[in-house]
């Protein structure tokens, strides 16, 4: 089971000590494999960092890659950006930034990739910052499923963003076309950020969250294959604390027989980065 939480900090809550040590409380109770970052901030001299806080705290390894600067004496330069935070019993292999369109001279737009492995279930996470402007989305979801990276095969694939898509199912779908996987899987916000009606209702249970948070999570797997077994996941740290959004899923492995077992290889760059046991023969 691999478990994946996507945190939006646009509102800038994520900075006191105190709600950071809420927060690392229940996403350690949820006991979470990937975590995704977006809106965090961070100072030049590194006083201030969550994401490194949070994966401190958590014992997960994790990069940042900044979108955005301000402030304009030394002391006083804060950046802004994305990060993504592997948890201790997951391999984070290979990661990287590539730009997205849409982007101005005071901020760019960017998603970040990681190549991770938790046993023998081989995943890429993207995390990215998407436009708020419905035509803008669809070139960055362009840009993003026409990417290297989305042509080589995985168990699965998990695209994190920091809003709900404002694009229609046909243009969504003509995106994801542009890579090999087909989508799986959505987890976003079934309510609109800071609406808390739902939250009262005590007929609104697990399937129905009203936590006030912005996001969405695609989990997509290959064209070629049989579709994995997906759960939508309601850990405490989803139901309890805002701009917080989480889901996770299992990959099926196939059984082989002794004659197809996997050569191990000496080097990475010599393995399929897939799941172990699927429909491969050397």
């Amino acid at each position: 089971m691999i478990r994946i939480v996507t945190l939006n900090n646009d509102k800038k809550e994520i900075g006191s000590s105190a709600r950071l040590r809420e927060l690392t409380k229940y996403l350690r109770l949820a006991e979470i494999d990937i975590l995704c970052c977006q809106g965090m901030q961070r100072t030049l001299d590194g006083r201030h960092d969550p994401a490194r806080e949070i994966a401190e705290s958590l014992q997960m390894t994790y990069f940042f890659s900044a979108t955005d600067r301000t402030g304009g004496g030394e002391k006083d330069i804060t950046f802004t950006g994305i990060s993504i935070l592997a948890g201790a019993y997951v391999w984070m292999l290979n990661s990287g930034t590539f730009a997205l369109p849409g982007g101005g001279s005071d901020k760019k737009q960017a998603a970040q990739f990681a190549v991770i492995r938790q046993n023998d279930n081989w995943v890429l996470v993207v995390n990215a910052e998407f436009s708020p402007v419905a035509s803008t989305q669809l070139q960055q979801l362009q840009t993003v499923f026409s990417h290297p990276r989305l042509q080589e095969r995985y168990g699965a694939v998990i695209l994190c963003s920091n809003r709900n898509l404002t694009v229609s199912k046909q243009d969504l779908q003509s995106a994801t076309a542009l890579s090999a996987y087909k989508l799986a899987n959505e987890t976003k916000a079934m309510f609109p950020a800071g609406d808390t009606s739902a939250i009262a209702n005590p007929a609104c249970d697990q399937s129905c969250t009203g936590h006030p948070v912005d996001g969405v999570i695609f989990t997509l797997i290959a064209r070629n294959t049989t579709p994995a077994t997906f759960k939508i996941h309601g850990a405490s740290a989803a139901l309890l604390l805002d701009s917080v959004l989480s889901s996770e899923f299992e990959i099926k492995q196939k059984s082989v027989e002794n004659k197809n077992k996997f050569f191990l290889p000496l080097s990475y760059s010599e393995q399929w980065p897939g799941v172990q046991g699927a429909d491969h023969k050397l």
